[in-house]
Order: structure tokens, then sequence, then C-alpha cells
């Protein structure tokens, strides 16, 4: 409800009230709030693309010339075909022979990966065997260690040996050095004791002597001179 002398107003604004299409499209029943919309999805007048403009005729339509442009137009849209389809078959040709290469290319890639990869399964088996060689040496070299250690502290213990037995050597040198001069000491002591006993002997004997044998007197004598 509104009052009458709002009605010419309400006419203007209302957005609910069926109007014509703006387009002229000759829809008198369109609501107003809903003109966009119609441009969009119904007016036979929205500009529309050639079903064909994909093969390259660019001919300016509406939503509703479109069927008849292409009945029209079928002539130049078979040869649009045509001339489509001619270079689809060139373009396919090209793609054959590259197709070709490839495959030639990629079999010649196989066989070289096959040779890449005998190379290296014998490369692999050289290399195991070189480590089981190695692994043997490293052994042998372990053992030769163990010999060498074990050698070494025999060694080590015959020089201590040596050594002891050279000490133990010194030590009875020492020792007979200190006896032989004990016996030197000895010898010229007892000779030093002796030696007054043995003169007042002779001297004590050599009277008798010279009573009993005159001869033997006087050869004691001579080796007194």
């Amino acid at each position: 409800m509104f009052a009458q002398r709002h009605r010419k107003r309400h006419d203007r604004e209302c957005l609910f009230k069926p109007v014509p299409c703006l387009r002229g499209c000759g829809d008198l029943a369109v609501v107003r709030h809903r003109q966009q919309h119609h441009w969009n999805h119904a007016c036979p007048l929205f500009p529309a693309p050639c079903p064909f403009a994909g093969l390259g005729c660019c001919v300016p339509l509406t939503r509703q010339s479109v069927a008849a442009h292409v009945d029209e137009a079928s002539p130049a849209h078979l040869l649009l075909s045509l001339a489509r389809l001619s270079d689809h078959a060139a373009v396919l040709e090209r793609l054959c022979a590259r197709v070709e290469k490839l495959e030639s290319t990629a079999a010649a890639r196989d066989a070289t990966c096959a040779e890449v990869k005998a190379e290296v399964v014998a490369t692999a088996a050289l290399a195991r065997e070189q480590g089981s060689a190695l692994a043997a040496h490293g052994a042998q070299l372990a053992a030769s260690e163990k010999v060498q250690k074990a050698t070494a502290k025999g060694l080590a213990e015959a020089a201590k040996a040596a050594k002891a037995a050279d000490s133990r050597a010194s030590g009875a040198e020492k020792e007979a050095s200190k006896v032989g001069a004990a016996h030197r000491a000895l010898a010229t002591q007892v000779a030093q004791v002796a030696s007054p006993a043995i003169k007042q002997l002779q001297d004590a004997v050599t009277p008798l002597l010279a009573l009993t044998n005159p001869e033997t007197a006087k050869k004691q004598q001579w080796r007194k001179v």
C-alpha cells in the first residue's frame, strides 16, 4: 500500500516491476532487478561466438543468429575444417618422424645402457675380488704383525737376560778382582812376614853347615853374596 502521489516514483524505482529488455530483444516482462541475469543467460541479442571460431570463423553473432549462420556458412566452415585437418596431418607427420627418431635414439641409448651395465657388473666383480685379496693381505699383515710383536718381545727378553748376565759377569769380575787383590795383598804380607824368618833361619843354619860340610857352607855364603 502506498499513496497515489508516490505511484510514478514507485514505477521508476521498484525492483520487482516487469519491464522490457533494456537491449531491445522484445521481451517485455523482465523483472527490473534481473535485467543483468536476463542479458547474461537468456537475451537472444547477447554476443555469441561461432561454433567454428576455433577453426578461424570470426563473424560477429548473437544467440539468435548462431543457428542461421551455421546453416548459411556451412561451405566456408567445411573449408576451414579441411584446412585445419591438413594442418593437423602435417603436424602428425612431423610428430611421427620425431617419434621414430626418438625411438631410434632410445634404442641406441638402451644398447649403451646395457653396455654400461655390463661394465658396471664386471667392475663390481673385480672390486669384490680385489676386496677379497685385500682382506687376505690384511690377514697376512695382521699375522706378520703378531709374529713381529712376538719376535720383538723375545728379543727384548733376550736383551734383558743378556743385560742381567752382563751385570752378573761384571759383578763376578769385580769379585774376582777383589779376590785377586786380596790374594796379592796376602802374598805380600806373607812375603813380608816370611822373609825375616827365612833370613834368620839361614843365618842360624849357615854355622851348622860350616861345621858339618865346609863346601856347602861356602855355597851358602856365595848365595848370600
